[in-house]
């Protein structure tokens, strides 16, 4: 039987062209299986972790962000903070010579709603001196202590109650509450070190709602 006719081959082959052409089509087809074998680039974990970072990563970075300065009293001859007392922080804490870190201490406070402070001062000797009383919340959360973030301020020689409400504008989330204790004048300096008083440092969540 004849073959087809588009299978008859109307001129002789060029064998040393047919080589070639076989050769090339080897090497593409190689080639090409090398690609699909090839795995994808993978990021190294260190790549990885850097391009997601962590819970932890953000929570340092806040802490970073978040370095408050220092202020305490170097002498409690003449009075220390003994009690703050607001919501869910009651805390009795006594002579602490100058400084108390209570940053585990924290209470929610509603944006618009007011609240009181309750400060009650203790002296070394029972002589009662006047104590005068400056308190910041961070609002903005940028870890510095404004003079627009004073919440209370007062003196006397025995407990006081200040009241004040929180701005709508303030950032939600946990931030620091810094309470100054001075004996004989206001303290205007949130980074003051001073002769006599003491100073303490609290945490208060802002949010929307309880």
């Amino acid at each position: 039987m004849a073959p087809p006719a588009d299978l008859i081959i109307k001129k002789p082959y060029d064998m040393k062209k047919l080589i070639q052409l076989a050769l090339a089509s080897m090497i593409v087809l190689t080639a090409c299986k090398k690609t699909e074998m090839m795995p994808a680039p993978q990021q190294s974990a260190e790549t990885a972790s850097a391009a997601r970072p962590s819970f932890t990563a953000k929570a340092l970075k806040n802490e970073a962000a978040n370095n408050y300065c220092v202020s305490k009293g170097n002498n409690t001859a003449h009075g220390y903070i003994n009690k703050v007392s607001m919501e869910t922080i009651n805390n009795l804490s006594g002579n602490n010579g100058g400084y108390g870190n209570f940053t585990g201490m924290s209470a929610s406070l509603q944006k618009a709603a007011t609240y009181t402070v309750e400060l009650t001062p203790g002296f070394v000797q029972g002589a009662a001196y006047f104590e005068y009383w400056t308190v910041y919340i961070d609002y903005n959360q940028d870890g510095i202590f404004e003079a627009n973030e004073i919440v209370a301020k007062g003196h006397a020689a025995i407990r006081i109650n200040k009241s004040f409400a929180i701005p709508s504008a303030a950032k939600n989330g946990p931030t620091r509450m810094r309470v100054q204790m001075q004996e004989g004048a206001q303290q205007t300096d949130p980074c003051a070190i001073y002769t006599y008083g003491e100073v303490e440092d609290y945490t208060v969540n802002i949010v929307t709602s309880l």
